[in-house]
């Protein structure tokens, strides 16, 4: 019999060909959006990964040094007394630029060719033409064929490469073509050189970046314990895995927060599914009531309607891994952009679709669509045979079933509540907790569509009977109404919270910013994120000191530290250092700044067990000029408390970064220095945007006891009343040790930020963009179900005398409604939402706190927005419906 019911129901379908293409691409648009944001965040980090793999090797363990990198006669002296099971290699790893190729960044790896093969073979394992002897005796580099065919370049020609302000020739001494398509797209932007050429591009002779040790075999354990405590002071070795996955897990809230945003569209998808089937059931109610009269069981009617939506499910999932990848093409570009800005250097040259991505899809198409198709197949079983003849008993029974809907609603919203308010620091927790807050508006749809349309009625009833119909003419379908007003709406409430929260977040940090650029004018040091040690010139603090105009600098020594995990800081007594010294000889703390000795672990990551959850934070060495104090708004404690134990020795962290670490003033964390771990008073907590895993400003005093290095990153130049801001960046841009240094104005860097930052959402439009076209969808569908539901209802009132212009304003009206219902709904749910994703998703994701700003564009918005697509989803229709013959639509009567 099952057989049969199928060939029936794929007729049936075929029959209603515009209302099976709605609600394929409803749940298509669902799943190609969940697709394209997978497919684009694991394109950007499996780029990552390769690279990362690609340049280290298969390094087990990393030996950095302070900001200086490590001396090159401290790797000859680790190389001649390392165990046998350890080997080690030296590695200058930085990003330079290419000012004739647009600025195109490069990973430079310098490695010694004699060192190298227990670590990389990715040259020997390609197709490679060239002399390693021209390698090793020229200032040359060997580049992969994608990226010598990208940059129009071929072996012999020449290229100027830039670290910093210096630029320096350099010789393609040949191309390298990996076999091996992993290859080619982890060395896509790789330039490898010889360690002393590398040294001489970027400006490091006699350093580098990292000594690399490969422990295999029985012995590695000893040899790497060995290994370590031969280290010289200021050397420290971690896992390969742990720096690595330090950085990686930068974007995880970033990727998080794209993929629950994406998720909202497929929740659309599933309003339309249930639209498209729960119509399919309502069509066939006499069908199925004459099934079950003559002995068709209640299984087998509840399989038809759950395979149908299986197939359905399947065809859409389909349709939407191709529109997901193609669309991930296109957001690639975004994310890609995004994590540039705001983490580490990435390119990436290809779209990875991963496995779990098309298992992730099916599950969530076909899982979606399932679970979407259950209510109304049980509504089809639940219904007596006699029942299922009469058209109106579905509508009765949705009516009567809105106020317990409306209760469930209230439940769901009382949970929702109740998942915010957890002293939870899951994101998970966080965005169920907003799912929820969904789904208790869409619970509270029909009951709110009741109370609006009874609120409107007298209003409405002042346009004629077309007016006072269009009311009840919503309800009375409440079954295909309510599930697509609940899409717009919830889509519409989606883009009343995001832009909320984007409004908020960018006034927090417009005022963030206000309060924070203190200085006139700032000076850095033409560095690339994620790469290089570049350093000012020496000379120019003072330099700029001396001009006439300038009243004062402040100073900054940027530096990546990688914290050590809590777990990681082992608990016990150990001596104190009370009397830490200046250069001078004079102490500068009684208490804030504890030595290293035996309290604390002098490797922040374990040696062993895998990587531990450490922290990549940034952190400044700061000399602020007194009227920069004020740019830190302190979120803890009394200002000049703070400064006070500032000034003796403690540290300054960001509010991301206490709020990671359960920190505030008073409390003690534990960096590593130069010197060894050691642990530093925190003076107090500040509100900053600049970093979602933290920011450490460390008096500059501090930091020359405990890290030997006298560089400075960048400048804050104060000026004296009157002065000229434009003139005098000018004149500093003359200074020759000037050369070459990234010079803003206090108004140009803050235009800047707010660039980068506009940048960053530009993706979120996009996705709020996409679920409000799903949405628009779910409208069409309703009316077009709608408008074949009614067929005999429109040709009763044609016969009694509604013209065809007054059957387009009945409908037309009615989509008005409709569009203004789900507005009106939107404005408290949009509100709720976005209170959650202000005060908790973004609290437990980034640790920023921000308030939250209301205004009036995003609901003036939602009200346009929700009127505009259910009118123009209703044009079709409303023209269908007024061209109907009223012969034809009662002829079944």
């Amino acid at each position: 019999m099952i057989p049969v019911l199928l060939r029936a129901g794929a007729r049936y379908h075929l029959r209603h060909r515009w209302q099976l293409a709605l609600a394929l691409l409803g749940v298509a648009l669902g799943v190609a959006v969940v697709v394209a944001v997978d497919v684009a965040t694991a394109s950007a980090r499996r780029a990552f990964d390769l690279s990362t793999e690609a340049v280290s090797g298969r390094a087990t363990h990393e030996i950095f040094g302070g900001p200086a990198g490590v001396a090159d006669s401290t790797y000859v002296r680790l190389r001649m007394t390392a165990p046998d099971a350890a080997a080690i290699a030296p590695v200058v790893d930085r990003y330079v630029r290419l000012p004739d190729h647009d600025g195109r960044v490069l990973r430079l790896l310098g490695a010694d060719p004699f060192a190298e093969a227990p670590f990389r073979d990715f040259v020997a394992a390609g197709d490679a033409s060239f002399d390693m002897g021209v390698l090793i005796t020229t200032r040359s580099l060997v580049i992969a064929r994608s990226t010598a065919d990208a940059l129009g370049i071929q072996a012999g020609d020449s290229l100027h490469v830039a670290f910093g302000a210096s630029i320096t020739p350099a010789v393609v001494a040949g191309i390298f073509d990996p076999h091996d398509e992993a290859g080619r797209l982890a060395l896509a932007d790789v330039a490898l050189a010889d360690i002393a050429t590398a040294q001489e591009l970027t400006g490091s002779i006699g350093t580098i970046d990292r000594i690399e040790v490969r422990a295999t075999g029985e012995d590695a354990a000893e040899a790497v314990a060995a290994l370590r405590a031969s280290l010289p002071a200021g050397l420290r070795m971690i896992e390969s895995e742990a720096r690595a996955g330090a950085t990686a897990r930068l974007t995880r809230a970033f990727d998080t927060n794209l993929t629950a945003l994406a998720l909202v569209a497929l929740v659309f998808g599933m309003f339309l599914i249930y639209n498209s089937v729960s119509f399919s059931v309502v069509q066939r109610r006499p069908l199925f009531g004459l099934l079950r009269a003559q002995g068709v069981t209640t299984r087998e009617l509840f399989m038809q309607i759950i395979v149908e939506a299986a197939v359905l499910g399947a065809v859409a999932t389909l349709l939407g891994l191709a529109g997901g990848s193609a669309l991930g093409a296109m957001l690639v570009r975004l994310v890609a952009r995004t994590i540039n800005d705001l983490y580490f250097s990435v390119s990436v040259s290809s779209v990875h679709l991963a496995p779990l991505t098309f298992a992730k899809a099916a599950l969530l198409g076909l899982g979606a669509t399932v679970a979407a198709a259950v209510p109304p197949a049980l509504e089809a079983l639940r219904t007596p045979p006699r029942a299922s003849l009469a058209r109106a008993a579905l509508e009765r029974k949705a009516s009567h079933r809105a106020p317990r809907l409306a209760i469930g609603g209230f439940a769901a919203a009382a949970v929702a509540a109740l998942l915010f308010l957890l002293p939870s620091r899951s994101i998970i927790v966080g965005f169920t907790g907003l799912f929820v807050l969904v789904l208790a508006g869409a619970l509270l749809t029909p009951a709110a569509t009741i109370l609006f349309m009874r609120a409107v009625r007298p209003i409405a009833s002042r346009f004629g009977a077309v007016g006072r119909m269009s009311p009840g003419g919503v309800t009375s379908s409440l079954s295909r109404t309510a599930p697509a007003i609940a899409a717009l709406a919830v889509a519409l409430s989606v883009g009343i919270a995001v832009t909320l929260m984007i409004v908020s977040f960018r006034s927090g940090v417009v005022r963030w910013l206000e309060q924070s650029l203190q200085a006139d004018i700032y000076i850095a040091a033409p560095d690339i994120r994620a790469g290089g040690n570049v350093t000012l010139a020496p000379r120019l603090p003072e330099a700029i000191l001396a001009l006439a105009e300038v009243e004062g600098v402040s100073t900054y020594r940027e530096l990546s530290l990688l914290l050590p995990s809590p777990d990681a800081v082992r608990a016990g007594g150990g001596a104190t250092s009370t009397d830490p010294v200046r250069p001078d000889g004079r102490a500068i703390s009684a208490d804030p700044v504890r030595s290293g000795g035996g309290a604390i672990s002098p490797d922040p990551v374990r040696a062993g067990g895998g990587a531990t959850s450490s922290d990549l934070v940034r952190m400044f060495a700061f000399d602020p000029f007194q009227q920069h104090r004020d740019a830190f708004e302190l979120l803890d404690t009394d200002p000049g408390t703070a400064w006070r134990a500032f000034d003796r020795g403690a540290v300054l962290i960001s509010e991301p970064l206490a709020y990671r670490r359960s920190l505030g003033a008073g409390d003690t964390l534990v960096l590593p220095t130069g010197r060894g771990a050691a642990a530093f008073a925190v003076a107090g907590v500040y509100r900053d945007y600049a970093s979602e895993h933290g920011v450490i400003f460390m008096p500059r005093q501090a930091y020359d006891i405990w890290w030997e290095d006298r560089g400075v990153t960048s400048l804050g130049v104060f000026l004296g009343e009157g002065a000229d801001a434009t003139e005098v960046l000018a004149t500093i841009r003359q200074l020759p040790a000037a050369r070459g240094v990234l010079a803003r104005q206090n108004r140009g860097l803050r235009e800047a930020t707010l660039e980068v930052f506009d940048r960053t959402f530009l993706i979120t439009g996009v996705l709020r963009l996409l679920a409000l076209i799903v949405a628009f969808v779910g409208v069409t569908g309703a009316l077009m179900a709608l408008q074949l539901e009614r067929s005999r209802d429109i040709g009763v009132l044609r016969a009694l005398g509604l013209t065809p212009l007054q059957v387009w304003s009945l409908v037309t009206s009615q989509t008005a409604l409709m569009g203004l219902s789900a507005a009106a709904l939107a404005v408290p749910l949009g509100i709720a939402m976005s209170w959650a994703m202000v005060h908790v998703i973004n609290r437990r994701s980034f640790g920023w706190s921000f308030d939250l700003v209301l205004t009036g564009a995003p609901f003036a918005q939602a009200l346009g927005v929700g009127i505009a697509a259910a009118v123009l989803a209703g044009i079709y229709p409303a023209l269908r419906m007024a061209r109907l013959r009223p012969a034809r639509a009662l002829r079944d009567e």
